[in-house]
């Protein structure tokens, strides 16, 4: 399977940038800009089990995907399963404390692209969605620092601490 990833050093302590991944909630709000209506659907707001559901636009149209955590430890690994009912791929989030930073790796594993056209464009795919997951990132950071706002945010359903 070919994998996008990207990484990105965070001045936040590891449980508080953990609990805005894990929480459904707060990880709606780092998608792209073509990923809308995000919307919770399961009882569950953060842990295994949780999902939510959005539209991915794209210049060939939209359609709808659905991210359900497949597995976490808390405070080091998310793992997220995204389907939109033809393609299925895993979303790999690790978290190590890095002096009194975090770094966070995000690591995307989807199917290998079938047919030739497919193949060839294949590593600008890779680019694009490694830019669309930086995207998070940098979303990440800005709610968990306040530099966007000048207001760090803690999810609603974050770990008391």
């Amino acid at each position: 399977m070919p994998i996008a990833s990207v990484e990105r050093r965070i001045a936040a302590p590891i449980a508080t940038v953990f609990a805005a991944v894990d929480s459904r909630r707060s990880r709606m709000r780092f998608l792209p800009d073509n990923f809308t209506g995000a919307r919770l659907i399961s009882d569950e707001a953060a842990g295994p089990g949780a999902r939510f559901v959005f539209t991915v636009r794209t210049g060939r149209g939209a359609y709808e995907s659905t991210t359900t955590v497949i597995a976490h430890e808390p405070p080091r690994f998310i793992i997220e399963r995204t389907d939109d009912g033809e393609t299925s791929y895993e979303t790999r989030w690790r978290f190590a404390e890095a002096e009194e930073e975090t770094q966070v790796r995000m690591e995307t594993h989807y199917p290998r692209p079938r047919g030739l056209v497919q193949w060839l464009l294949g590593p600008i795919a890779r680019r694009a969605l490694a830019q669309s997951m930086m995207v998070e990132l940098i979303r990440l950071e800005q709610a968990v620092t306040g530099e966007e706002d000048g207001t760090a945010t803690e999810p609603a359903d974050a770990p008391e601490p």
